[in-house]
């Protein structure tokens, strides 16, 4: 498989990762973890939560499957799946979704802007700083 088809499978709305009625069930099977390299499972198991306190660490050689992370992980390939399914792995979508975040993070201040301007204050909620507008005290400290 090459790399572009690797790709395509992984982020295109019509891969046939999509039709897989049950890609938890699929992956649970043995072949499916023992037949990746141990760097690539430790890697994984990096990813998913870490062992609670006084739980020994994660063993590369059991299936995440066969674990307590379960539900975790099934869960999370089932969101990831709907994700493909909707389109929400292409490039071209999380891309407008990041601008959608930037535009909704602008129109907030510029709603806070427009309160200034009515002579109220309005606090930057990420460091508690007050602005108000024309006056040069942006980012002064409360």
């Amino acid at each position: 498989m090459t790399v572009a088809s690797e790709k395509r499978l992984l982020v295109a709305q019509h891969s046939k990762l999509t039709t897989i009625s049950s890609l938890p069930t699929m992956l649970s099977q043995p072949a499916a973890w023992s037949t990746l390299p141990l760097t690539t499972r430790q890697h994984l198991y990096s990813l998913l939560p870490p062992p609670e306190a006084g739980e020994a660490p994660w063993d590369p050689d059991v299936h995440p499957m066969d674990t307590k992370l379960r539900s975790h992980i099934s869960a999370e390939l089932n969101a990831w799946q709907s994700d493909l399914r909707d389109g929400r792995e292409v490039k071209k979508w999380r891309d407008e979704a990041v601008g959608a975040g930037r535009k909704r993070v602008e129109e907030r201040r510029e709603i806070k802007g427009v309160a200034i301007v009515a002579g109220e204050s309005a606090a930057d909620g990420a460091n508690g700083a007050v602005a108000k507008e024309g006056s040069g005290t942006e980012g002064v400290e409360r």
